[in-house]
């Protein structure tokens, strides 16, 4: 089952994500108490293993242990007046941490039983322990007859004893040797199987003869030489009669019940032949029928299904002209509609009232828009520049994020993430171009081997810089800056968000979390969040730059994207980036960018459930 790949995972350790999610899992447990209360265990096939039960009663407890040997308790640090080899600094601790955990854990929760433990991770100060305890007051505890036997009182405090999994293994009792304490089988074990006699029970249907076969059989005549049985001859002679009538019975019940058997054999008999004969004369009344009758019923039944069968072709035919019409009608009113629009916006800024970049923006978002409605373009095949609910929806992978950002994600995790430029450099043009072109004839291609890290970031920041509307959205601008110091009002703002942008969201930050806030912040503020109409910061600006967007005149014709066009010409580079007389950065964007960094695990409900992707 499930289990077994699960425990698989747990025993190889040698999935990067397996082992991105222990690091972050690692993070998480150093900020919360030493000994807490989980709602499921973590490893579940583990816990099922070693008597877990998802029932009432059982609780799973996790408890940190320090790493490590222990220092000699001396009075004020004198370490004169012993043996100079007893030593001070490097004693070891005889027991092992995990019967450590188990005695911390049942000396703060007195009231419940400890029934086992295990390991769930550790970092290079802390070794990590789930306990499994029980609830021995619980009534659906004392009814279950598979763990009441934990509510003996002879069990209070096993783990003090040393009567754990953990405890039997630091006193040496898993084995046998030299390197045990167990060194001889147990004598009491010994002499228990020695005195204990088993007796076999033979099932036998002769009647009176089944206490003679026990009685001289080997083992019984053994018991009476060992233990000899005081037996009443009252007592032998109930058996005897009970036998002997038993058997009588048994004869008398095999005797009925074939007479039964043969009255229900003789009853089916006479039903099939009766059933046979009203067969036979139906067969010879068709054969006494002339042969144009029957030809002519089968006209009549071949007609009848044609006609119903024509029927229902011809109503399904005028339902789907219909609803086709009805689609052809929306579609013709549209394009109406659109060419309107682009005219009315022709005509304005050929009148003067329209800027060139109002016509840009305009001529964009009709490509934008063009590019997600029309199946037929190649260009539906593109990632950048189209809204990210849009490339979700087109990839149908069973993911809020695009496989773009995971693919990003993953090469990162695995190589990057302590590269000191991450995120700050701007990366090759020349490699971001290609990179770009390949996303956008094949959203869900994997990285070519041999990436630098920094180029894959830069990817990153661009793509978030193309989509047109922003993660947090233009509509909950205003709430977010307004409450960018209160993690439980950002947390409500954000439920507002669709799906795709949360999950998004939620993502790019939990990618950025063991990094930088502050500088991230800066980083990734301009291309998180800005407000509807803003001409575009510094950073945005200069991806735009770097990703140049196709020309000005709409190109139906064109087979490539409106971000896969990138110019490889040696322009310069300085009339394209916004010199000091533009708008001053956001700070409270970047406020609100930075809380959602550092404090991801308590605005995203689910941060502790997320496996990376």
């Amino acid at each position: 089952g499930a289990y077994k790949y699960v425990s698989e995972l747990w025993r190889r350790k040698q999935s990067d994500v397996m082992r991105f999610v222990q690091r972050v899992r690692c993070w998480e447990y150093r900020q919360q108490p030493a000994i807490v209360r989980l709602t499921r265990p973590t490893r579940p096939d583990k816990a099922r293993r070693l008597g877990f039960k998802a029932k009432q009663g059982y609780v799973i407890y996790r408890v940190r242990v320090r790493r490590g040997g222990r220092k000699r308790p001396v009075p004020k640090g004198i370490v004169y007046g012993k043996p100079k080899h007893q030593g001070v600094t490097q004693l070891k601790f005889q027991r092992n941490k995990r019967s450590v955990a188990e005695e911390r854990a049942g000396r703060k929760l007195g009231g419940l039983r400890v029934l086992n433990s295990y390991w769930v991770n550790e970092d290079s100060t802390y070794k990590y322990f789930e306990i499994i305890l029980v609830d021995i007051a619980h009534t659906a505890i004392r009814n279950d007859p598979r763990i009441n036997w934990l509510c003996k009182d002879v069990h209070k405090h096993r783990e003090l004893r040393g009567l754990t999994s953990a405890g039997k293994k630091y006193r040496g009792l898993r084995g046998k040797g030299s390197a045990h304490h167990k060194n001889r089988p147990s004598r009491r074990a010994t002499w228990k199987r020695n005195q204990t006699l088993s007796l076999r029970r033979y099932l036998c249907t002769c009647g009176a003869n089944a206490v003679n076969y026990i009685c001289n059989s080997p083992v019984y005549q053994l018991t009476k030489v060992v233990m000899p049985l005081a037996e009443p001859p009252q007592w032998r002679r109930k058996a005897t009669d009970f036998f002997s009538t038993s058997s009588v019975k048994l004869k008398q019940a095999g005797q009925s019940a074939g007479d039964n058997i043969a009255d229900v054999a003789g009853k089916v008999g006479s039903v099939v032949k009766s059933r046979w004969a009203v067969f036979q004369e139906a067969r010879q009344q068709q054969q006494q029928r002339p042969p144009g009758e029957r030809v002519q019923e089968r006209f009549i039944t071949a007609a009848a299904s044609t006609g119903l069968l024509f029927r229902k072709g011809i109503s399904e035919t005028k339902e789907k002209v219909a609803v086709g019409k009805v689609k052809v009608e929306e579609a013709a009113k549209k394009t109406a509609d659109k060419s309107k629009t682009i005219l009315s916006n022709i005509e304005r800024w050929q009148k003067g009232v329209a800027s060139t970049d109002v016509l840009e923006a305009i001529v964009q978002q009709e490509q934008q828009q063009t590019m997600i409605n029309d199946p037929i373009l190649p260009c539906n095949l593109a990632v950048f520049g189209v809204p990210i609910e849009a490339t979700v929806q087109r990839e149908q992978s069973g993911k809020a994020v695009p496989l773009m950002l995971v693919r990003c994600a993953d090469y990162l995790v695995i190589s990057g993430l302590n590269n000191e430029y991450l995120f700050k450099s701007e990366g090759d043009r020349k490699v971001l171009q290609q990179l770009v072109s390949l996303y956008n004839e094949d959203s869900g291609a994997s990285l070519p081997e041999g990436v630098n890290p920094i180029d894959v970031g830069a990817l990153v920041k661009c793509y978030l810089a193309s989509i047109p509307e922003p993660l947090t959205t233009f509509a909950l601008y205003d709430e977010l800056r307004d409450a960018r110091v209160s993690i439980p009002d950002l947390r409500n703002i954000l439920k507002k968000l669709p799906n795709v942008n949360y999950m998004t969201l939620e993502f790019v930050t939990a990618l950025l979390l063991r990094m930088d806030s502050r500088s991230l912040a800066v980083e990734f503020a301009p291309l998180i969040m800005w407000r509807q109409g803003d001409a575009g910061t510094d950073l945005r600006n200069h991806l735009k730059f770097t990703l140049k967007p196709p020309p000005k005149i709409v190109d139906t014709t064109s087979n490539t994207a409106a971000w896969d066009l990138l110019d490889e010409d040696d322009e310069d580079a300085s009339s394209q980036i916004p010199l000091d007389d533009a708008s001053p950065p956001d700070y409270s964007s970047i406020e609100v960018i930075q809380c959602l960094i550092e404090h991801h695990n308590a605005i995203f409900t689910d941060a502790n459930e997320t496996v990376w992707r």
